[in-house]
């Protein structure tokens, strides 16, 4: 029966030849390394991006790093990151990506020249967020890309276009994890608003101690300045991992770029062996609650990782235990694994010290009358009065002989003793 088969099967792939069909290769990624490649957005604006894929496993799961340049005057190689494809930084970054299992993508601004300041990101930055969203979501669906895995990375104007555009918008089409660096700038503005959506990226920035005034176009631009006012901004605005690196005797053209994102992306999910990274444990041990529904626990922070379980809805409580990077340790009921840092905040209604069980659920008093306080001080002064015996209450935490409550819309501490399920 076998002969009959392939000669079908031979019959049948001459015939879909025929009619200038073919079939494809088993297997063949999605998105392959290439320069210049043109993309045109749903209003019809058009620009090209180079893509890096080499080495991708495309059997496990894909992230990606965007890289956006900074301002030039000319398309010559020499003035611009972009314009050299083939160039040791883009190849740096590159290969340390595709090493992580991350695609490297580098777009080229859609905007026109300008006498003024060249070509630029950050003039008309909300056209050109709008081509590189739609890029972004093309891209995340054709390969499948990991939005938990996503990372943007921004020199100078590119830089400018992430704090200013791309973050003050919600971006959770293509990514809900990885992060956002920021080099030379990453500036904001009085009228500039994080996106809530987005508050769980980290965000980093690095300026150095002499781009100030004078180092680069526009001349009474500084870098230094912006990027203090825009970690600030997004700090203020709940962005609880914005953070800020000052480099020492570094002007505006003197940053090691490929060094600075390489050494970001090191707790990338890509990573095989995220122990040996310089990523350090940031112990934590408080309630927090998802910000998303369905958010998958796992065994480890490697690509290998199975899942453990999965939250249900968004709100979903666990006791992280500590911070990794961009992965967080969490327990839920049982199940204790690694979990996506960026699907995380902390609970509204925590308890205000660490080290507690989560409970969540609902008890009653078992005496006539049960104190509740703000404090476990000894003398503490009530604050109300639980009564009659059976009263319901929600029990969030234990600490010990104290259970940490909800009681009205409020939260308490009453003696575990007292309670009863």
């Amino acid at each position: 029966m076998q002969k009959p088969l392939r000669m079908l099967a031979i019959a049948l792939i001459s015939a879909l030849a025929a009619v200038g069909l073919t079939v494809p290769a088993h297997g063949a990624p999605p998105l392959k390394t290439g320069t210049k490649l043109t993309f045109t957005d749903s209003r019809g604006v058009q620009s090209y991006y180079h893509m890096y894929a080499d080495g991708i496993d495309w059997s496990k799961p894909v992230g990606v790093l965007y890289y956006l340049d900074g301002d030039y005057f000319s398309e010559s190689p020499q003035h611009s990151q972009v314009m050299q494809p083939n160039g040791a930084m883009l190849k740096s970054v590159a290969k340390n990506a595709n090493n992580k299992n991350l695609v490297l993508v580098a777009p080229k601004t859609p905007s026109a020249s300008t006498k003024a300041n060249g070509w630029t990101w950050w003039e008309k930055g909300n056209t050109n967020a709008k081509w590189f969203h739609d890029l972004a979501i093309a891209l995340q669906k054709k390969g499948k890309l990991d939005t938990d895995n996503t990372w943007l990375a921004g020199y100078s104007g590119g830089a400018e276009l992430i704090s200013f555009d791309l973050m003050t918008q919600n971006r959770t089409k293509w990514m809900t994890g990885g992060g956002a660096i920021l080099i030379a700038g990453g500036g904001s503005g009085s009228n500039t608003k994080p996106h809530s959506a987005n508050k769980n990226i980290p965000m980093t920035w690095y300026a150095g101690s002499k781009d100030t005034s004078g180092q680069t176009n526009p001349p009474t631009w500084s870098a230094l300045n912006a990027a203090k006012q825009g970690q600030k901004t997004y700090k203020n605005a709940g962005y609880s991992s914005a953070k800020i690196n000052i480099l020492n005797g570094v002007g505006h053209h003197g940053y090691n770029l490929a060094n600075l994102i390489n050494k970001t992306t090191t707790s990338a999910k890509g990573s095989s062996s995220p122990s040996t990274s310089t990523t350090k444990t940031e112990p934590i041990n408080l309630t927090y609650q998802s910000t998303r529904a369905n958010v998958k626990i796992m065994d480890g922070r490697g690509t290998k990782a199975q899942q453990l379980a999965s939250l249900p809805k968004s709100g979903t409580r666990v006791t992280l235990i500590e911070r990794y990077g961009s992965w967080a340790k969490v327990k839920y009921g049982n199940t204790t694994g690694w979990s996506p840092w960026a699907h995380y905040a902390q609970a509204k209604n925590a308890a205000p010290v660490a080290g507690g069980t989560l409970i969540d659920q609902t008890y009653t008093t078992q005496r006539a009358k049960v104190s509740l306080t703000t404090s476990r001080a000894k003398g503490a002064q009530t604050a109300v009065t639980l009564s009659p015996q059976g009263t319901p209450v929600t029990v969030l935490e234990r600490h010990g002989s104290w259970a940490w409550v909800e009681y009205q819309g409020k939260t308490y501490w009453a003696p575990f003793g007292h309670l009863t399920r």
